[in-house]
């Protein structure tokens, strides 16, 4: 049941009777269903290959008002003028993404930024797929913990509104999830694209994705037995623990002294995830030695760990290397992650049940 307050009562009119609110409840969920952008971008994706014209994109609402602009924006975003491409990519993120929660024309636009990302003369395409990966994302709204890193959907039947009328972001955000695994093809063959940017992106939307192939799993597994960069590894450990590496996968890389840094870095972290035993005193130890600035500069260039945001500036100690200039550093995000209780209740804004 949706909570509403009832303006009458502070209005002067006569409060609503049961009946009322029973056929205001029904009228909403009448707009819901007819506005269920699940069934929209399903039904498009069945007609054939995404054209811009056939999405009937006014019929939505972004952040900044009808989506009837976003063509345009996606038009230029894969044109051949690198500053256009960079303003379309901008405007493109203040409209279809806010602190908020994504909105139903961000899940319509993945098709055609997957496409745009695997065109290799386009521009901002690492960006372009961190769009349609976050489409089909929760906002991270504070530090991430050790329940929660993995987490791509809001806790079932809690869920935010989006900017559209009876527009749900939780359904904006399977929508997208599923325009993801639907191109499951066009990001796998990404994962081994020459800018490794564009990699670590297209490995973050695969962790995103609903309904993979079961060539994915074997394609991050494969990458990451040849992959050089190490921002690259960390985010293949991860995703391939977010989409169901167990915790002995995790245990045995981490405890593998012949790995590099980093891999073992990302198993501890992917072994903290994926079950709620306490942390071994082993596993904090390695955390700790590993835990350098070197460390701090690959980890801000994964997309799971989120700890130079306004948010966690104001929650996290200050970084232990201060010429590094950051505030709430890599030390002070695993110090959150270590502290968290797994299953400690995630903050969620507006919960609806």
């Amino acid at each position: 049941m949706i909570n509403v307050v009832d303006d009458d009562a502070h209005s002067g009119r006569r409060p609503r009777t049961e009946e009322e609110w029973k056929a205001a409840e029904q009228q909403w969920d009448a707009l819901s269903v007819a506005n269920d952008v699940r069934v929209w971008s399903a039904g498009w994706r069945a007609a054939g290959d995404p054209d811009l014209e056939r999405v009937e994109w006014g019929r939505f609402h972004h952040w900044r008002g009808p989506a009837d602009d976003v063509p345009g924006l996606l038009r230029c975003l894969a044109g051949p003028d690198p500053q256009e491409a960079r303003q379309a990519l901008r405007g493109l993120r203040d409209r279809l993404i806010q602190e908020m929660a994504t909105s139903a024309p961000a899940a319509l636009a993945v098709p055609f930024l997957l496409r745009m990302a695997a065109d290799s003369a386009a521009h901002c395409r690492a960006g372009a797929l961190y769009l349609a990966a976050w489409a089909g994302h929760r906002v991270n709204f504070v530090v991430e913990t050790r329940s929660t890193l993995f987490w791509v959907e809001w806790p079932v039947d809690e869920f935010t509104f989006g900017p559209g009328e009876a527009d749900r972001s939780d359904w904006s955000i399977q929508a997208a999830r599923e325009a993801l695994g639907a191109d499951a093809g066009i990001l796998i063959d990404l994962v081994d694209d020459d800018d490794p940017e564009v990699r670590i992106a297209a490995v973050f939307a695969l962790a995103t994705a609903l309904d993979l192939p079961r060539s994915a799993d074997g394609a991050l597994r494969a990458r990451l037995a040849v992959e050089p960069d190490p921002a690259v590894r960390v985010s293949l450990v991860l995703a391939i623990g977010q989409l169901g590496g167990d915790a002995g996968e995790a245990e045995r890389r981490w405890r593998d002294p012949a790995l590099p840094g980093d891999v073992r870095f990302a198993a501890a972290l992917a072994w903290l995830c994926v079950t709620d035993l306490p942390a071994p005193a082993d596993l904090t130890g390695l955390l700790t030695e590993l835990t350098t600035p070197e460390t701090e500069q690959v980890m801000l260039r994964v997309p799971w760990a989120e700890f130079t945001s306004l948010e966690a500036q104001q929650r996290l100690p200050a970084s232990p290397w201060p010429a590094d200039n950051l505030t709430g550093g890599l030390a002070g995000w695993l110090a959150e992650l270590l502290a968290d209780a797994f299953g400690k209740r995630y903050w969620v804004p507006f919960p609806r049940k």
